[in-house]
């Protein structure tokens, strides 16, 4: 998460259209790698490129970032509120500046999707995400997401393994980081087509079709059908089983 520092008076943007986009992930130091975290990861990464010298500050229950992209407004947010209570920021940034809901983007961790992976959807299920979740129940499913895959545990032969907290809560092993270093870039690359378009123009881009490529003697398979439709494919995370419970102990989550 975005150093923070300080400052006063804040106020509303004098211009009547803002594009907010909420980085997902918890605070502190002991959180700063997880794989929970990718989402706070992504958002800081693109601020790295594209606004170098711009620092976070506290504003409400979140970290934000207001500036200008080619033109257009926009606000970067990390709440500040641990994973599970991630509604609370979303709504009270909404608010106070007025998003309409085609004009928020969130940015999220996926045990759906393998590490390197990303994908742009909107509504359908939360796949357990307790962060997605409390931002659902603040202002209902209708909002854009980029999706970061993280991968689900890895399992001995018999087995056994990490549970998905311990997982999501756990940081990246060292043969995942080049995917990590491809997804943050990828999400970089893509951000602004949806600052610039909308989800369609991200969806474009993110979940676009790969043309099959023929072995020498024609027999192959192309790669992954696309997913343009935005639509949530995986059982995967199921409620109180997915990228769920943050154990932020000054949250009082458990």
């Amino acid at each position: 998460m975005p150093e923070k520092r300080a400052r006063k008076g804040l106020g509303p943007m004098d211009e009547s259209k803002t594009k907010l986009l909420i980085g997902l992930g918890n605070p502190g130091k002991e959180y700063e790698n997880t794989r929970h975290n990718l989402g706070f990861m992504a958002l800081g990464h693109f601020l790295g490129k594209e606004r170098p010298g711009e620092s976070p500050r506290t504003f409400k229950s979140s970290l934000i970032v207001k500036t200008d992209f080619k033109g257009l407004k926009i606000i970067l947010a990390w709440p500040a509120t641990y994973m599970n209570l991630s509604g609370t920021a979303a709504r009270e940034l909404v608010s106070f500046y007025k998003i309409e809901e085609d004009d928020l983007l969130v940015i999220h961790d996926d045990m759906d999707l393998p590490v390197g992976k990303i994908k742009a959807s909107k509504g359908k299920n939360s796949a357990g995400h307790n962060g997605v979740e409390s931002v659902e129940r603040a202002l209902g499913r209708d909002f854009a997401r980029l999706r970061l895959g993280i991968g689900r545990p890895r399992k001995d032969p018999e087995g056994f393994g990490p549970d998905n907290v311990d997982h999501v809560l756990a940081a990246f092993a060292p043969d995942e980081r080049p995917g990590v270093t491809e997804s943050l870039e990828r999400a970089a690359g893509v951000i602004p087509i949806w600052i610039k378009g909308d989800l369609a123009a991200l969806q474009r881009a993110v979940n676009k079709r790969t043309k099959p490529k023929r072995k020498a003697d024609g027999e192959g398979e192309g790669e992954e059908k696309g997913e343009g439709n935005g639509k949530d494919e995986g059982k995967g995370n199921e409620k109180g089983k997915g990228n769920e419970k943050d154990n932020g102990k000054e949250s009082g989550e458990g």
